[in-house]
């Protein structure tokens, strides 16, 4: 059992394939997330981009992401496999507490139905 809050760098998608989901992926909006989707062979993976715009400082913005990441987890061992998943963080999304941040990505990832 790993108490990391990231994820294993193999549930992790790479900078260069992050690219092409944000140019290709289907999207789904939220309040505070945007959950972007795109098929792929092999394991499901999952990145985050979070904004200078939305956290100025690099404490806040890896703050948030290591959070985002760590609701993640949970949700995981329930993804289909075949699918790149990007979550970018909107204005007011960084500051979230944790249940909040689970809830809301737990209902974007059932209405993209990657769980």
């Amino acid at each position: 059992f790993n108490l990391s809050p990231m994820l294993p760098k193999k549930q992790r998608i790479p900078k260069a394939l992050a690219r092409d989901i944000f140019m290709r992926g289907s999207t789904t909006p939220s309040p505070h997330f945007i959950l972007r989707t795109a098929k792929s062979p092999g394991d499901t993976r999952f990145a985050v981009s979070i904004s200078k715009k939305v956290a100025p400082t690099a404490v806040a913005r890896n703050r948030s992401r290591r959070r985002i990441y760590s609701a993640l987890r949970v949700f995981v061992p329930l993804a289909q496999k075949g699918f790149l998943a990007a979550i970018t963080v909107k204005k007011g999304g960084e500051d979230l507490p944790y249940v909040d941040i689970s809830k809301e990505i737990e209902a974007l990832l059932k209405r993209a139905r990657v769980i």
